[in-house]
């Protein structure tokens, strides 16, 4: 997402939870030829679909990135350590 780059990738429950958010990937239940074929296709032949999964990866990008992560992990150890 960061390349802003669509991806093909399995539809594991935490990409499934991001590309629900964003929608920057074609997710496939199977990994084999015929599935990664159809996902290919797909991005190659609908390029307003190719376009908008580009845009939503300049969104998702904007929010999913280091600089607003490391905000989340020092937050939480912040609260590891009060605890302790």
């Amino acid at each position: 997402m960061n390349a802003v780059t669509p991806q093909i990738a399995m539809n594991y429950p935490e990409y499934a939870a991001i590309n629900k958010r964003y929608k920057i990937a074609e997710l496939i239940d199977q990994l084999d030829e015929h599935s990664i074929a159809i996902a290919i296709n797909k991005l190659l032949d609908d390029e307003s679909y190719f376009q908008q999964l580009q845009q939503n990866c300049l969104r998702a990008r904007q929010e999913l990135n280091w600089e607003n992560e490391r905000l989340k992990l020092i937050e939480f150890y912040k609260k590891l350590f009060i605890t302790i």
